[in-house]
C-alpha cells in the first residue's frame, strides 16, 4: 500500500504530538536536502561528484544508465527543477523560499 505525504503527517503527528501538514512535511523534507547539499558544496562536492555508481541497479523499463554528456545534461535539468543552479549549488532564492539563512556567497 502507498504511504501518502498526508499519511505520513498523521503517523509524524501520532507520534510527536505536531501539528504538521502533509505540505510541511514535504518544505521540511526539501529543507533537510537542501541543506546538506549547502553543507556539502562547502566542503567541495561539485557536479563531477554527482555520479551513479556502477552498482546501482538499473530500472525495470530497460539497462541504460546515462553516462558522460547526457549525465551532464540529466543532472542540469535535475538541478533545474530542484531551483539550483547549473552547477548544482543552491540559489539564494531557493534557499530564501525554504526559509534557509544561509549566506549563499560562502557556497
Amino acid at each position: 500500500a502507498l504511504i501518502t505525504p498526508k499519511t505520513q503527517a498523521a503517523l509524524l503527528n501520532a507520534l510527536t504530538g505536531w501539528d504538521m501538514d502533509a505540505q510541511e512535511l514535504l518544505q521540511a523534507g526539501e529543507r533537510m536536502f537542501n541543506l546538506k547539499r549547502v553543507y556539502n558544496c562547502r566542503m567541495g562536492v561539485t557536479m563531477d561528484d554527482d555520479i551513479i555508481p556502477e552498482m546501482v541497479p538499473v530500472p525495470v523499463s530497460g539497462n541504460y544508465v546515462p553516462k558522460g554528456q547526457e549525465l551532464r545534461e540529466a543532472l542540469e535539468e535535475y538541478y533545474e527543477v530542484r531551483g539550483w543552479t547549473k552547477d548544482g549549488v543552491p540559489t539564494p532564492t531557493k534557499l530564501k523560499e525554504l526559509a534557509i539563512p544561509i549566506n549563499s556567497n560562502s557556497l
